[in-house]
């Protein structure tokens, strides 16, 4: 079966997007927040209702 032109700029189209998906996903990494008072940092965990010693995110803080 002989391959078109249209059929492969439609591949090479394709593999493009793949590569381009592969390399830049969708999904990032949630941030992390860094707080260095301890009384503050319990009770923003308190309020989150996360456990102690959990990782507080930027989305965490938006729900606040």
């Amino acid at each position: 079966m002989e391959l078109t032109k249209r059929h492969l700029f439609f591949i090479y189209t394709i593999t493009f997007y793949a590569t381009l998906f592969l390399i830049f996903p969708l999904t990032t990494n949630a941030q992390t927040v860094n707080i260095p008072d301890a009384n503050l940092r319990a009770v923003i965990i308190e309020a989150l209702g996360k456990t102690s010693g959990s990782t507080i995110t930027v989305d965490d803080m938006t729900t606040l």
